[in-house]
């Protein structure tokens, strides 16, 4: 009887507590208006500014419409600029704010795809200078330093790139978890809107 009057009390305190939701995410792919201004650097010299290396500063304002239900959600703007810092990004008209600001490190590159393929099946495609002769071969990505890539083949581990072979690997596919650069925003809304 202790037990069943254990469980009906567990049961009612169960009732009560608050449930957490996953927090919904909204995509943002479009821009409806852009502008860019460019500041020049304040050590600058006095002669014009270098176009290839300006060395100053860019305000990129956007102007994107989305819908966002009530409750937490979790906005993702796709197609900003990649070096674009998370903490510098302002985000105005939403009516509490933003609670978090993020970037999403998971991208579609180079160092992406082979991060997302480590310990996984690849292939290898070298070109042999003499011949021209194309060749492919299964590898497992083993380690991916800053340093360089170490792959694993049936003849044993190499770093690619040191075949002296012009050499590339092959992907099936590109993992969904990749995404074009973006940034999220966490916040909170009391009632669906725009």
């Amino acid at each position: 009887m202790t037990a069943v009057r254990l469980a009906a009390l567990l049961a009612l305190l169960l009732a009560g507590w608050p449930v957490t939701l996953p927090a919904a995410t909204v995509t943002s792919r479009e821009v409806a208006d852009i502008s860019v201004t460019l500041y020049r650097a304040p050590d600058r010299g006095s002669g014009a500014m270098d176009r290839r290396w300006p060395g100053g500063y860019a305000l990129i304002s956007e102007t994107r419409t989305i819908a966002i239900p009530a409750g937490e959600s979790v906005i993702r703007f796709e197609g900003v600029a990649e070096g674009l810092l998370p903490e510098t990004a302002i985000v105005t008209g939403l009516p509490r704010g933003v609670r978090e600001k993020n970037r999403d490190a998971r991208l579609i590159s180079p160092a992406g795809l082979v991060d997302a393929y480590l310990k996984r099946r690849v292939t290898l495609r070298r070109t042999s200078r003499e011949t021209g002769r194309v060749t492919e071969q299964q590898a497992i990505i083993q380690a991916c330093p800053d340093g360089g890539v170490i792959v694993q083949t049936a003849e044993g581990y190499e770093a690619l790139g040191c075949s002296g072979l012009p050499e590339r690997m092959l992907y099936s596919g590109v993992p969904a978890d990749l995404a074009p650069p973006a940034r999220r925003f966490r916040w909170w809304r009391p009632a669906t809107g725009r």
